[in-house]
């Protein structure tokens, strides 16, 4: 959870997710990890600039795990982005959409079986 701290200095849980948190929940495998570093190298690189207005890493884990675990090299229907804008909600529609909490429950059932 994302923490602050309120007028006395305390620490105070505001109950969104940080992007660190949602990365390493959502891509819980090393080799899911690293897809998501070379897949995000491969996007900056190739010349797609992020904008992100409301959110950050969170909001790009989304992208990545809506678009089937890929940024396509910044294409998009054919054609090559120069600029990527995430408006800063898009985590939240995707923790709440039916598809993510079907991934969540089969995540868990893989792990506690190999546990």
């Amino acid at each position: 959870m994302n923490r602050c701290t309120n007028k006395a200095g305390e620490p105070q849980n505001t109950g969104n997710p940080t992007g660190l948190e949602v990365l390493f929940n959502v891509l819980d495998t090393i080799s899911d990890f690293v897809r998501f570093l070379s897949e995000s190298e491969a996007l900056i690189r190739g010349g797609t600039r992020l904008l992100l207005h409301g959110g950050g890493l969170e909001d790009l884990v989304a992208l990545y795990w809506n678009n089937g675990q890929t940024f396509q090299g910044g294409r998009f229907l054919g054609h090559k982005l120069n600029v990527m804008a995430l408006d800063g909600d898009l985590w939240e529609v995707t923790a709440k959409s039916p598809g993510f909490a079907t991934f969540q429950r089969s995540a868990l059932g893989h792990t506690d079986g190999i546990i």
